[in-house]
C-alpha cells in the first residue's frame, strides 16, 4: 500500500484527515439533507476506497450533519424509475464497496437517518449513535 497525499476533492462530500490514521469522511449535500443519489454514493464509494487503499489510513468515519446523518435516497433522482430499470442498472450499486473493505469503518450517526440509510450505519464495521440520532421507517414500511 501508498500513502496517498494528494486527496482528490468530491462534490457530495468532505474528506479529511483530523488526526493521523483517520479518514473523515462527511456527507455534504445539505440542501438535501444528504439523501443520497448516485453521484453521492460514487462519491462515498471512492472515498472510502482511497482510504482504505492509503497506508496512512487505519480506520474511516463516515458522518453527516448533526441534523441528519442521511435523508434517504434522493427521490428527485429515483421518481422516473421503475424497479425493473433500477435493478437491472445496478442504480446505487456501489453500497457493495463498504462490504469489501479491508479497513474498519465507523459510522457517527446524528440526526435523522431516513428509510434505506439505516443500513448504512449497520454495514459498516462499527457504529456510534450520539444522542440526537433519529431513526425514521416509516417511507420504508409504507412503501
Amino acid at each position: 500500500m501508498t500513502t496517498l497525499h494528494a486527496q482528490r476533492e468530491y462534490s457530495n462530500d468532505i474528506v479529511s484527515r483530523p488526526s493521523p490514521g483517520v479518514a473523515l469522511i462527511t456527507l455534504n449535500r445539505p440542501k438535501a439533507l444528504d439523501a443520497l443519489n448516485a453521484a453521492h454514493v460514487q462519491d462515498i464509494s471512492d472515498a472510502m476506497k482511497e482510504a482504505d487503499e492509503d497506508a496512512g489510513v487505519g480506520a474511516m468515519i463516515l458522518t453527516g450533519s448533526e441534523r441528519a446523518f442521511a435523508a434517504g435516497a434522493d427521490i428527485k433522482e429515483m421518481k422516473d424509475k421503475s424497479f425493473a430499470e433500477a435493478y437491472t442498472t445496478n442504480f446505487l450499486a456501489n453500497w457493495e464497496v463498504i462490504a469489501k473493505l479491508n479497513k474498519p469503518v465507523i459510522a457517527a450517526v446524528s440526526g435523522y437517518a431516513v428509510c434505506s440509510q439505516t443500513h448504512l450505519p449497520v454495514t459498516t464495521s462499527s457504529s456510534e449513535f450520539l444522542p440526537s440520532a433519529r431513526w425514521w421507517l416509516g417511507a420504508c414500511i409504507a412503501s
